[in-house]
């Protein structure tokens, strides 16, 4: 797996026995390794990154906002190869050991290529 995901994140999958290269470990904008991406990437440069991802065209599951489904930079993907899981529960997120104040937006997991039993999941 290749992923800009947390130390935490690298250490709970390699720890599943999954090989990970970690985001201290590459440049996601250079390099191409592993088999998937798995992220949660920094929002403020979603568009670069799915610049990146039409290049690799490689499955992918990243945590962004709900709201980035709408966005015309998707749309350089195959969309029918698109699906999504929507969490039960508004997700919280962590930074270093301190809970960010609660988060004011819906996250969704957008899947690529991932073929998954159907293509909207609600957890």
């Amino acid at each position: 797996m290749l992923g800009n995901t947390s130390t935490k994140s690298v250490e709970i999958l390699r720890s599943m026995g999954h090989s990970c290269i970690g985001h201290h470990d590459i440049d996601f904008f250079v390099a191409d390794f592993g088999d998937i991406v798995l992220s949660n990437p920094p929002y403020s440069m979603k568009k670069k990154i799915f610049e990146r991802l039409a290049v690799l065209n490689k499955p992918f599951i990243l945590v962004l906002p709900i709201s980035t489904i709408t966005k015309q930079f998707v749309r350089v993907l195959d969309r029918s190869k698109l699906q999504m899981i929507i969490p039960a529960k508004r997700m919280q997120f962590i930074k270093g050991d301190d809970p960010l104040s609660r988060c004011w937006f819906d996250t969704c997991y957008l899947c690529y290529k991932m073929e998954l039993e159907r293509d909207i999941i609600f957890l």
